[in-house]
């Protein structure tokens, strides 16, 4: 029988060397080694967060599955999403949720 090939390597080798993003925000306190880091969306993270018809609560979604600090532990959980609801600006959630969410460009790829 014929060894199988792996075919996924390359995409897998790809997916390893994304940049990881950093956002700051210094209203929020989060600048310098306190800025947000993100990592790449998988297709199921997508998925997930489109399944919400709230704008907002979409955007916290995001922002509680995707915020990271520097270690690369999780800034939110989902105990935060309240606190994002009541106390949060609605501006600043969605204008950090569409940070998160555009992907790396050319050239951030090729700066890693």
């Amino acid at each position: 029988m014929a060894e199988k090939k792996d075919y996924t390597v390359g995409i897998r080798e790809h997916w390893d060397n994304l940049p990881i993003k950093k956002i700051e925000i210094p209203e929020w306190g989060f600048d310098g080694n306190k800025a947000i880091f993100v990592r790449p969306y998988n297709i199921l993270e997508r998925n997930k967060m489109r399944n919400n018809d709230n704008p907002i609560l979409s955007a916290i979604d995001v922002i509680v599955a995707k915020c990271e600090n520097k270690d690369g532990n999780k800034m939110f959980d989902v105990e935060d999403k309240e606190f994002f609801k009541r106390k949060a600006q609605a501006d600043m959630v969605i204008d950090l949720a569409n940070q998160i969410l555009i992907p790396p460009t050319i050239e951030d790829i090729k700066k890693k």
